[in-house]
Order: structure tokens, then C-alpha cells, then sequence
């Protein structure tokens, strides 16, 4: 947008920008990366016709995690303490997403 490089010179596959933007790609990815199973539960969720204040809650600490892991991500330099707090925010959200699997098969059953 500034002119200083063409569009076509920023591609996926290299190593561009500054820390920081490529801190930012990572987080996105990470995202992108969790969004299919997350929709794959919404979705036996819906399939199911199940509901419960706990799906909600998990839900919600879902999100809550997700939007720390990538502050984490993105306003901290990458150094062990801090890739240690970003990735026990991603375990919050993958024992979440289990929880969520486990209660709707638990749900649908009876």
C-alpha cells in the first residue's frame, strides 16, 4: 500500500517482516489450524440436539483461551516461560475440546 514492495514479493512459504508480523502469522495459523475440529464438535453438537450449561461454559473457555494464547503470542518475545504460558492456554482448549466430545456423546446417548 506504501510502494515500497509489490504485492507479489510477499509469498507463504519464506520467512518475512519483522518478529513481531511473523509472531502474528503464527497465531493466525495457530487459529486457522484449531477451527476445523472446533466446528466438528459445533456440529455433532447440532447434529445431536444436545445442550447444557456446561458445553456453554467450555465454549467459553475455549475462547477466553484462544484469545490469551494469541495475545501471548503476539505481545510477548517467544522465550521458554512464555512459550510454556502459550502453550498451557492451547491445552486448556484441546482438554476443552475433548470435554465437549466426551459430554455430547454422553448427551446424545441419553
Amino acid at each position: 500500500m506504501t510502494g515500497r514492495t509489490a504485492i507479489s514479493d510477499w509469498r507463504a512459504d519464506e520467512p518475512q517482516g519483522g518478529e513481531w508480523y511473523r509472531r502474528a502469522v503464527r497465531a493466525h495459523m495457530n487459529c486457522v489450524e484449531n477451527l476445523p475440529v472446533y466446528g466438528a464438535i459445533v456440529v455433532a453438537m447440532l447434529a445431536a440436539r444436545v445442550a447444557s450449561p456446561i458445553l456453554d461454559a467450555l465454549a467459553i473457555i475455549i475462547l477466553i483461551a484462544r484469545i490469551c494464547q494469541s495475545a501471548v503470542h503476539l505481545l510477548f518475545e517467544q522465550t521458554n516461560v512464555v512459550a510454556s504460558v502459550r502453550f498451557a492456554f492451547y491445552f486448556a482448549q484441546a482438554i476443552s475440546m475433548l470435554a465437549m466430545g466426551a459430554l455430547i456423546a454422553i448427551l446424545a446417548q441419553g
